[in-house]
């Protein structure tokens, strides 16, 4: 595999074994997920049409098929849909781009850009184009749920943040100041130290609600935080201390420019 300083738009990582090897993990929901999907659909997937945008090996793709959903899997990333194919030949999964979809206008129900997929598109335009194609793609009133590494947490997270790796990784980037920036893009240290979006929650609300769309829910990974967030009715602490929130989002009716 290339030397990851040598990337530019971190492509030849998902075609690598060590993306296949990490990005195979058997068929579950994050509770952030699962809350999010939850509050989407009540009575459940069955006719609901969903696309999981950088479905990577089908972890999550598999799990919405076996809920009832009529779920498309598409990633950029051959590799990782021939290992998906390979687990499950019931699936459809796609070989695509998040910045140019292959399907018609007004598609979906849903979009899933899970496990902070979309920080991983470098540069930002990457990711604000990615976003329009998603808002393209989505039906009237469609659902549109990712996760994104959050600034906040650096200073107020734990969960799952608390190792000491991470721990000067995070004492790092207060030193020099990068997690005072309202956003920046940062080396990762998981999948391969990829050049990874961080953002405070503030910025990335304001991102996604200027590209036509409306937040409707902010759901935790931390079940601390769920029960803190259901007894006092806040999503504050989420926002704090969740290092990887799941957002829901709303398409409005206007076109983004």
């Amino acid at each position: 595999m290339k030397d990851p300083s040598t990337l530019t738009n971190n492509e030849d990582f998902w075609e690598s074994p060590e993306a296949v090897a990490l990005y195979s993990a058997e068929p579950f929901f994050f509770r952030g997920e699962r809350l999010a999907f939850a509050s989407c659909f009540p009575d459940g997937f069955v006719g609901r049409r969903v696309l999981d945008l950088g479905c990577g090996a089908g972890r999550t793709t598999h799990f919405l098929h076996e809920m009832g959903a009529d779920v498309v899997g598409v990633d950029i990333s051959r590799n990782l849909i021939r290992s998906a194919r390979q687990r499950a030949l019931h699936i459809d999964f796609r070989i695509g781009d998040a910045k140019s979809l292959d399907f018609d206008d007004a598609s979906f129900d849903a979009v899933l850009f899970s496990f902070n997929g979309l920080d991983y598109l470098y540069p930002k335009d990457r990711r604000l184009k990615s976003i329009r194609e998603v808002w393209r793609v989505l039906r009237p009133d469609g659902r549109f749920i990712f996760s994104h590494h959050n600034l906040a947490a650096f200073f107020f997270g734990w969960y799952k943040s608390s190792r000491p790796k991470k721990l000067r990784f995070r004492a790092k980037h207060i030193i020099n100041r990068n997690a005072f920036k309202n956003e920046c893009y940062l080396r990762s240290l998981d999948a391969g130290g990829l050049m990874g979006y961080y953002a405070w929650p503030k910025q990335v609300i304001a991102d996604v609600g200027e590209l036509g769309f409306e937040l409707m829910h902010i759901y935790p990974n931390s079940l601390l935080l769920v029960v803190l967030q259901h007894s006092l009715r806040t999503n504050w602490f989420t926002k704090l201390a969740d290092p990887w929130p799941y957002y829901v989002f709303c398409k409005l009716p206007s076109k983004p420019t």
